[in-house]
């Protein structure tokens, strides 16, 4: 508020990080609103928020993510990094312990940072991530890769 009766360069400054911290809010929370309707106009609208197309009628598959990296933060949690997928707007992780059965491990919004809390310490787990959007739904499942909690 100071910098706006002032006006001028920081009034500007003050005004674009404004915008850009609220474009940022609405980007998580359209992406969260995506990867929880799945394409499902219902389940959007059931939610109060209005369902807009925009054009696009071709239908485009998901390009597969990569697992980057999976860094160890905390001692119960891992991090994964994975590569950003065109016309993606969200990530589906899933874990497995020795081959056995994949579980969710959540959507994340991000490619860059996906942290996958209540691991055990000592053991190896194995990931692989989808993306979710595009008109399709879903990518195809990455190379899985295997990490210990430490």
């Amino acid at each position: 508020m100071g910098a706006m009766t002032q006006g001028g360069k920081t009034a500007t400054v003050d005004k674009n990080a404004s915008r850009d911290a609220l474009l940022n809010l609405l980007r998580q929370i359209a992406a969260w609103l995506e990867g929880k309707a799945m394409g499902n106009v219902d389940t959007i609208t059931l939610l109060h928020f209005d369902v807009v197309s925009h054009g696009h009628t071709a239908q485009t598959q998901l390009s597969t993510p990569a697992i980057l990296a999976v860094l160890n933060i905390m001692t119960t949690q891992l991090q994964l990094r994975v590569s950003s997928v065109p016309n993606a707007s969200a990530y589906e992780v899933q874990s497995r312990i020795a081959g056995g059965t994949w579980t969710a491990c959540g959507t994340f919004p991000q490619a860059r940072s996906m942290v996958v809390p209540n691991l055990v310490p000592g053991t190896m787990y194995e990931f692989r991530v989808r993306a979710i959007g595009g008109s399709t739904g879903f990518s195809d499942w990455s190379d899985s890769v295997h990490h210990m909690c430490t």
